[in-house]
């Protein structure tokens, strides 16, 4: 045995193997995978923020109309007591 090289140059479809960045599969790069799971999975959270979102300014609603409403009845309550201090002192 001499000193020579044990290797041998790739055969050319080797060699196109080596090269090539492609995914050698049928299927989807798995990164396009990740983005479609990843969209599915922020418009599933967006909906549910929008969801809570809406539920929370209804709520809010709601309180805003009870209190307007106090307000009007205090406001009525108030005017009544103006009214009678006006007939005590005639």
């Amino acid at each position: 045995m001499w000193g020579g090289g044990i290797f041998q140059d790739p055969t050319a479809m080797m060699q196109q193997l080596l090269n090539t960045t492609r995914q050698l599969t049928l299927g989807a790069y798995k990164h396009e995978t990740e983005f479609a799971e990843l969209e599915v999975r922020t418009r599933e959270k967006l909906e549910l923020a929008k969801k809570k979102t809406s539920l929370e300014i209804t709520e809010l609603k709601e309180k805003l109309k009870a209190s307007r409403e106090n307000i009007n009845f205090l406001k009525e309550e108030i005017r009544k007591l103006e009214e009678e201090d006006q007939i005590k002192e005639h």
